[in-house]
Parts: structure tokens; sequence; C-alpha cells
């Protein structure tokens, strides 16, 4: 597959100034997308963003990504963590309670000890929080605290 060809052909999808093989497109209202080819332009680094676009996050997180490259796709691993770009636990408690009535949609985020987690939402306000461990049915109320331990 030709990346570059396929992110270009995305509708709306648009350069991001300031950083080279990096795109910006929207497929739907709600989310919003940013990728940047690797160096050798066999993987896309991606971001999403709910509902608004911050077209200055998304340039930091790629050029990050970019500058760290050989660190975070290093010992074939899809993906590893590298530590020094400060992003606030709070971005994924507050995408969090935006998936509200949005089947299919999810947040997956992965700590400083390697653990992945994925919060999707169910009918019936039943949050599903994933994890190595197995998964579990939570209330909001119950959900974000724990997230936001999992992230310290």
């Amino acid at each position: 597959m030709d990346l570059q060809s396929t992110v270009t052909a995305f509708p709306r999808a648009t350069p991001i100034d300031g950083l080279d093989r990096a795109w910006s497109w929207r497929l739907n209202p709600v989310l919003n997308f940013a990728g940047a080819l690797t160096g050798d332009g066999t993987r896309l680094l991606q971001m999403n963003q709910v509902r608004r676009h911050d077209k200055a996050l998304a340039l930091a997180v790629l050029a990050f990504a970019h500058a760290h490259e050989p660190e975070l796709i290093a010992e074939g691993r899809f993906l590893t963590c590298v530590g020094g770009f400060e992003a606030l636990p709070l971005t994924t408690i507050a995408e969090t309670p935006q998936l509200w009535n949005a089947p299919g949609g999810f947040v997956e985020y992965e700590n400083h000890a390697g653990d992945v987690r994925r919060v999707e939402w169910e009918q019936n306000d039943t949050w599903v929080l994933s994890d190595a461990s197995g998964s579990r049915k939570l209330g909001l109320d119950e959900l974000l605290p724990l997230a936001a331990e999992s992230l310290r």
C-alpha cells in the first residue's frame, strides 16, 4: 500500500504546515485525524481528536513523534512510549465522555508502564474498560477516576 497516496486521497485531506508528509482530515463531524509518514514512508504516525481540531496540538504531537521515530517503533513493537512530551492525562479524561451515544467509538491509551486500556460506550450509560486482564462494565462516575489513576 502506498500510504501517501492513500492518505492524500481522503476527502478533505490537507497538508499540515510546518511538517513534511503530514496531513489532517475529517471523515465525519466528530472525529478529526492528523498523521505524518515515518521517514521510510511505511507507517503513519497518527493522532485523533474529538469534535474540535487543535492544529497546534496536532503539529506538536506529530513533530515530536517524527523526531522520536526510532524510539517509537523500536524493538519490533507496533508502537511504544517515549518520554519527554508533556501530554496531560486530562485529554484522555476529557475525550471519554464525548463517546456517549457514539457506538463504535473508543478511546485507547497506554500509560508509562506500557499498559494499554480501551474505553467504549455501550447503551444504557454503560462504559466498558478493557485491558490485558479483561473487560468490565462501569458507570462514568466509576470509570473516570480509574482512568485518571491508571495514567499516573
